[in-house]
């Protein structure tokens, strides 16, 4: 008998558990579909005490929305503290994968080890999808004319059933066991959510063009393992990326296999998942003695803070302020070389505040905040316009302005586009014109 999860807008959320060992929750693809992943868990039942479960509205969840990324993650996170604990390894397959990666990313601190299997990674073109439709149709072969009959039209549920097989015999490379596959994946039918599949196909299509998703996996920190079939129709060379992101990952392919690699090669996925659940992370690397980072600007000129780690340099975290950005970056090298905050001393980190390309020497600016500064200095230079030179050493800008003099103002305290009035011009060049002439 299935066990019930209770979302926090209170949706009824079919699970089931099985096996011994810590805790490995499993997310199945679709989206839309409901969990096919029973036998993944049979293979790691003597390993792991496995969690599988029906995505919001598919399978024997209830049938309802709103069919969200975010929303999803909510709910894997209800999973996790209603019937696992406050941590647990992740097992994602297909969409599901990409589920676990982003639920990774939202809660890392909740996840020890992550497992994407036959994901279809990050890259915000999607270049692979012409390659998958080519490949569908090539795989499908003989029964290509039945299927796409099928699609042109309304279909009854055993409609809907058969076209379904028809296409998951394509994800599966030994050709003679394809049909049985498929109709075993099939059994029992439960539908699928078509309303869940367009809206978060829709939803994944935008994140990868919006959200950043390389940045935020280079600042994942946990151990990953990506596990694909040789022959799954959508070509691995799409994942590419996503490994490369990772700090700390591993990639098993398995021969003669496609999309569901446990079912065509069941013993090199258990082989691989078991020994990457018993991988306890790469060794930690003495920490430097000195610790090095530098802002990127970003268009929409927040600050993000890259900090250089033992292989490369390492996005560690984004702020809006120049204040913070030395915090940013001590807490972010105290993670990614696992030592105390308070072992690395202010004056053994190093950070580099380039010019941001939004501004340049001698420009007029107007100071338009003080930061939550009451200091007399900086409320009266509030609302005035100066003239700015950049400072490299307080990644801060020098701005003249008439009548009190010169002060320290960081990027984000000022208009760099602002609208002068002709005496703000007349007295500040008077002014700039009185301080350059020698005292007499």
């Amino acid at each position: 008998m299935g066990l019930v999860v209770r979302t926090d807008d209170n949706c009824r959320l079919w699970a089931e558990q099985s096996g011994t060992g810590p805790p490995l929750v499993l997310c199945h693809g679709g989206p839309g579909l409901w969990d096919y992943l029973g036998p993944v868990a049979g293979l790691l039942d003597d390993r792991a005490r496995t969690v599988r479960w029906d995505q919001r509205g598919c399978g024997r969840s209830q049938r309802r929305g709103p069919y969200r990324v975010g929303r999803f993650v909510a709910d894997l996170d209800a999973v996790r503290d209603q019937l696992v604990g406050p941590r647990m390894a992740l097992l994602g397959h297909s969409w599901g994968a990409h589920l676990a990666l982003r639920y990774a990313i939202a809660h890392p601190e909740r996840v020890s080890h992550l497992i994407y299997v036959s994901g279809t990674g990050i890259d915000p073109d999607r270049g692979w999808h012409p390659h998958y439709e080519r490949n569908l149709r090539l795989r499908i072969g003989q029964h290509l004319g039945r299927w796409e009959t099928l699609g042109a039209r309304s279909r009854t549920p055993a409609e809907e059933r058969e076209r379904a097989v028809l296409q998951w015999s394509a994800d599966f490379a030994d050709h003679a066991d394809a049909l049985r596959h498929a109709e075993r994946m099939a059994t029992p039918w439960l539908g699928i959510n078509d309303d869940c599949n367009q809206s978060i196909n829709a939803e994944v299509k935008q994140e990868l063009r919006h959200d950043g998703l390389v940045a935020r996996c280079r600042a994942l920190d946990l151990p990953v393992l990506i596990i694909d079939g040789t022959e799954d129709i959508r070509p691995r060379w799409a994942v590419d990326s996503l490994h490369q992101a990772f700090t700390d990952s591993q990639r098993v392919s398995l021969a003669g296999s496609g999309h569901l690699p446990w079912v065509e090669n069941p013993d090199g996925f258990r082989e691989a998942v078991t020994a990457f659940l018993a991988y306890r992370g790469r060794p930690i690397p003495d920490a430097p003695v000195r610790f090095r980072a530098r802002v990127r600007h970003e268009p929409d000129r927040s600050y993000a803070v890259l900090v250089e780690g033992p292989e490369a340099e390492v996005y560690v975290g984004t702020t809006r302020s120049t204040r913070e950005v030395r915090t940013v970056a001590r807490e972010g090298a105290a993670h990614l070389f696992g030592v105390p905050t308070d072992r690395i001393a202010e004056q053994h980190l190093d950070v580099e505040i380039p010019q941001p390309p939004y501004g340049r020497d001698g420009q007029w600016v107007r100071v338009v905040s003080t930061g939550g500064s009451i200091a007399a200095e900086d409320v009266a230079d509030l609302g005035a316009a100066g003239q700015a030179h950049w400072f490299g050493r307080e990644g801060a800008w020098f701005v003249t302005v008439a009548g009190s003099g010169t002060a320290v103002h960081p990027s984000e305290h000022l208009d760099f586009t602002p609208v002068l009035t002709a005496v703000e011009v007349a007295e500040l060049r008077s002014y700039l014109a009185r301080s350059a002439q020698p005292p007499s």
